[in-house]
């Protein structure tokens, strides 16, 4: 009798990440490789990181903390909303992590303290699918008052999309998003250095350039470790469907 077992072919891995973080490099983007569907695993990650991303993302905790035990290098996103109770360990294995709630924020703020940490936030809005954020008429509140929590810096602005009601990425959803990072920076002075909002359901939009400016960072799993993007679930070219055996 044969034992089951899963062959990971990383240059394979790499490859893909490559191409996808040259093509958005020349749209002025920064790739975060999504880990969680490896389950963190250490050499799929340094795949990522030989390949060109710009942080490593992942949506559980163990799988920073494995991460982080085997040494790499690259700052490191909570890609979920955190929980209160889980503030202090967001703060000592996220460099950064999505937020939509003040309580969050608040138990975040006093972990950082405590630790003697700065950790980063982008605020989640909700731009259509329902799945997370903070509704853009309740942000400017939500910025004024995580501006006054110590240990916290807010880098940018993000959206989920075509994950919960299968909202697909077009235009007008960066534009929206970009237009709120305009209002908040003018608002308050400062500058916002992540607008966050395509992942693997975004590449035709990416492809075709039509993205403003500001947005210039993509979470992106599926694409890097199946060769294809996920709003129509179609072999992007130039990737390798076949990284996983």
């Amino acid at each position: 009798m044969n034992t089951p077992r899963l062959h990971i072919h990383l240059e394979r891995i790499e490859h893909n990440i490559r191409l996808i973080a040259q093509q958005s490099r020349e749209h002025g983007m920064t790739v975060a490789g999504v880990t969680k569907c490896a389950c963190g695993h250490p050499a799929v990650a340094r795949a990522m990181q030989h390949g060109g991303a710009g942080q490593l993302a992942d949506s559980r905790l163990e799988n920073l903390r494995r991460m982080r035990a085997a040494g790499l290098e690259l700052p490191f996103m909570l890609l979920r909303l955190p929980a209160p109770s889980e503030a202090e360990d967001v703060v000592q294995l996220a460099d950064i992590s999505l937020n939509s709630e003040l309580a969050v924020l608040q138990a975040l703020s006093t972990a950082a303290e405590k630790q003697g940490r700065v950790h980063g936030v982008v605020l989640m809005v909700e731009l259509g699918d329902l799945r997370e954020g903070i509704p853009p008429a309740e942000l400017p509140r939500v910025v004024q008052q995580l501006l006054t929590m110590p240990g916290l810096r807010l880098r940018g602005l993000g959206a989920n999309l075509g994950c919960f009601a299968g909202t697909i990425h077009s235009r007008e959803h960066m534009q929206k998003l970009a237009d709120l990072a305009g209002q908040v920076q003018g608002a308050h002075g400062l500058r916002l250095d992540m607008l966050s909002g395509i992942n693997s359901g975004g590449l035709d939009l990416l492809a075709s350039g039509d993205i403003p400016g500001a947005v210039n960072h993509a979470r992106i799993g599926e694409a890097i470790l199946l060769g294809r993007e996920s709003s129509h679930r179609r072999p992007w070219p130039g990737l390798l469907q076949d990284a996983f055996e």
